[in-house]
């Protein structure tokens, strides 16, 4: 475990992998990314440059792999 401090709050915790200190700064930390970035991220699939629509809460819980590009809709312009 690693001494961390939270980006919400600023309350020291102690965790691997993680930003934030609790569950409720955690859904502060993702609102606050989906205010500045918007609720979705154009993300282009390297290999066939075609384009998805992905929740950045997807983005930031899950991460996002190209094998998982296929069950999010396809981005329109």
């Amino acid at each position: 475990m690693t001494e961390l401090t939270c980006i919400i709050c600023g309350t020291p915790f102690q965790a691997d992998n993680k930003v934030t200190c609790s569950q409720e700064c955690h859904d502060r930390f993702v609102k606050l990314m989906e205010f500045k970035y918007g609720p979705t991220k154009k993300i282009i699939r390297e290999t066939t440059s075609e384009a998805f629509r992905v929740p950045v809460r997807d983005i930031i819980e899950k991460g996002v792999r190209e094998q998982d590009l296929d069950q999010y809709p396809k981005w329109v312009d």
